[in-house]
């Protein structure tokens, strides 16, 4: 027993010995040039990649490797380097050796830097093994040991992640990066937990596995993560902002993962597809379910919080409700597809595809909605005060450059013309390119209808718009005060036919853009207080007294039966340029004369400066003394101008005209014979002195 425990000592002395020896020794052995040449070696046949390390420290019990400034060359000379690691320590299992078996209970690395590159074929990593140095040379020869993880952590990483499969590239910086893992081998799945900053804002924590062919299943936290490197997946006329926070898992690929989740809230949100913009939180649940290079899944998107806008066309609030939800697809074109969709604003709920890439295209229908409370969210559409149906047929609008087709259909859509009255459209609006035509298009104004073919081009420019009107026998009164200022002053049955067209852009007033040409004629009607012929004789000075003068002496009624403002008939042709309204034919057809004139008229206020002349009838011509059945010249009074407005014209003729027909009138032997016979010869014959002379001076 004695010659027993002096052998066991003497063992455990020669242990001591050998262990004392190698840790002497080991140091040097480890800075000789030869062995470091050999660990290089086999570092770089492991890797495939160039390794440099500064010093290395190995330890016996337990089996330990502390390595100092580990660096992993990049792809090339000019590229950064791989893997650069400050400290890295290595614990071995220490009984599991005897069963040639390597178990990393812990690796450690201190602030590691990582850099990595993604092309559209993956991730560039270095492929194991040198095609110059054979295999033999850097792992030596005999029978290969297993290996196995046990756990891995790093302190202060930073990772760059360089994404070349989009375009622009996007760059991702991932700061302070702190991770645990533990796995029972390098070929099984090893568990995690992660967290980390990103450098373009935000934090991430992960728990989940990973394995070394990069499949992981992971669920992630996000808070506050800047979403703007996003916007190169989003493809180009898109713009993406603001603050993510909530939950991703990822299952699959890393580089491509087949199972992607995502339920957040966007806060501070900026989303722009070309003119689209929305600005404000937003809630995003998503699922993608295949590979990101050919995704399916679905989305569920609110932006009720947030403000919508399109160009000038569309302005939602914050309030409103606006929601979309639908199916992701890939498109046959490779980019993202919508398909299913479920789009709500307010009380408008349509279904939609959705094709996303350089041009975006939306195909929507949607069953009746009210258009009441929509000047809110449609500025133009402010004024008037829309209301009614609205239906959507198979409606297409595609951006940049601007194409639209399908229909919108007015289902009795009324609006209320500002400072005026209310008009009611029934018929379509056709999607033709960048503009529209209408289809069967009414506007019934107070009970009146209008027939409209119409169209307009260049929506995202210089709007030019044609409009074709008919009516026929339509109130002219009601149509006139709805479609202008002036209310009640002109009635009759009125039939319409205008070409009109013009430009809604630029600095110019609408009415002063439009131009076109329109015929008119009303029937049997009335300009009400308007009796161009009182006027007339009113401008003639004495004519008023001796024509009324002369029709009692004859025993007639009194000239005021002649001067009614009801009319048989108005017609003309107006051509329409700057706002100014020209006509060489306007004639207004009264019982017992007739008007024509030419000029011009402002439709801005309706304002009038025309010439023209009157033209007496039978009735008139006795009541006057000069006879009946007179024409020509004989019976007619030349007009100077007609100044003033519409609905109250000023008459102006000259002294030459009034004093022909004064002379003209008391010219008659009739009326000299009844003069004479009611005042004396004398006095008869000195009032025609004066005014026959009178007459004759002036128009000498």
């Amino acid at each position: 027993m004695r010659i027993l425990w002096r052998l066991l000592v003497g063992v455990a002395l020669l242990l001591a010995v050998a262990v004392l020896a190698l840790a002497l020794l080991l140091p040097r052995l480890l800075a000789s040039g030869a062995v470091r040449s050999r660990i290089q070696a086999a570092a770089e046949d492991a890797v495939g990649r160039e390794v440099r390390y500064g010093e290395l420290e190995v330890g016996l019990l337990p089996p330990s490797l502390l390595a100092l400034d580990v660096s992993v060359a990049g792809a090339s000379a000019d590229a950064p380097r791989l893997a650069e690691v400050e400290r890295a320590a290595l614990r071995l299992a220490l009984l599991p050796l005897l069963a040639r078996t390597v178990v990393v209970e812990s690796l450690t690395l201190e602030h590691p830097v990582l850099h990595l590159v993604r092309t559209k074929d993956g991730f560039l990593l270095p492929e194991r093994g040198s095609p110059e140095t054979p295999p033999s040379a850097a792992s030596g020869e005999g029978t290969p040991v297993d290996i196995a993880l046990a756990g891995l952590e790093l302190r202060g990483g930073t990772i760059s992640v360089e994404d070349r499969s989009v375009s622009p590239p996007v760059t991702w910086e991932l700061h302070d990066v702190g991770l645990r893992a533990h796995g029972d081998s390098l070929d099984r799945p090893v568990s995690f937990d992660l967290a980390l900053e990103l450098a373009s804002g935000g934090r991430i924590s992960a728990a989940g596995s990973l394995t070394l062919a990069g499949v992981v299943d992971v669920k992630a936290e996000l808070d506050g993560v800047e979403v703007s490197p996003l916007q190169s997946y989003l493809g180009s006329g898109a713009d993406l902002a603001g603050a993510l926070s909530g939950t991703v898992v990822a299952t699959g690929a890393a580089a491509d993962p087949a199972r992607l989740q995502l339920d957040g809230l966007l806060r501070d949100g900026r989303l722009r597809l070309d003119d689209a913009v929305l600005t404000g939180p937003m809630k995003v649940t998503a699922e993608v379910r295949q590979p990101l290079s050919a995704p399916t899944g679905s989305f569920d998107i609110d932006a009720t919080a947030a403000e919508i806008r399109y160009g000038d066309v569309i302005a939602k609030r914050p309030g409103d409700a606006a929601t979309a939800r639908g199916k992701i697809v890939s498109g046959s074109d490779g980019n993202i597809a919508l398909d299913d969709v479920v789009l709500r604003i307010r009380n408008f709920e349509a279904t939609a595809r959705v094709r996303l890439g350089k041009r975006v295209r939306i195909i929507a229908n949607a069953p009746p909605f009210d258009l009441d409370g929509w000047g809110e969210v449609i500025p133009a559409l402010s004024d008037y005060r829309p209301s009614g149906p609205v239906r959507l047929e198979n409606l297409a609008v595609t951006t940049s450059p601007l194409d639209i087709r399908g229909a919108i259909v007015l289902e009795g859509v009324t609006a209320v013309l500002p400072e005026r009255g209310p008009v009611r459209m029934t018929g379509a609006i056709l999607g033709a390119g960048n503009g529209f035509d209408t289809q069967d298009l009414r506007i019934v104004a107070a009970d009146q209808v209008i027939a409209v073919d119409g169209s307009a081009r260049d929506l995202g420019g210089d709007l030019r718009y044609r409009v074709d009107l008919n009516t026929e026998s339509a109130d002219a009164n009601r149509i006139v005060s709805t479609f202008s200022n002036k209310r009640d002053f002109i009635y009759g049955l009125l039939t319409l036919d205008g070409k009109l067209q013009g430009t809604a852009a630029g600095a110019r007033p609408p009415l002063e853009a439009m131009e076109g040409r329109v015929r008119i004629d009303i029937d049997r009607g009335r300009l009400k207080g308007v009796s161009l012929l009182q006027l007339t004789f009113d401008r003639l000075g004495s004519l008023g007294s001796v024509a009324t003068l002369a029709s009692q002496l004859l025993g007639g009624p009194d000239l005021s039966r002649f001067y009614e403002d009801d009319f048989r008939e108005i017609s003309g042709s107006f051509d329409i340029t700057g706002g100014i309204v020209r006509t060489d034919d306007l004639r207004i057809i009264y019982r017992d004369y007739t008007v024509d004139l030419r000029g011009t008229l402002r439709m801005r206020d309706l304002g009038i400066d025309m010439t023209g002349r009157i033209a007496l009838g039978d009735d008139i011509e006795r009541a006057l003394g000069s006879g009946g059945g007179a024409s020509g010249a004989a019976n007619t009074i030349p007009l100077a101008r007609v100044t003033g407005t519409l609905d109250q014209p000023k008459v102006h003729v000259t002294q030459e005209v009034a004093a022909a027909f004064l002379s003209r009138t008391t010219a008659s032997p009739k009326l000299k014979r009844t003069i004479d016979d009611a005042v004396g010869k004398e006095v008869g014959d000195l009032l025609e002195g004066i005014l026959g002379g009178g007459s004759r001076q002036r128009q000498q």
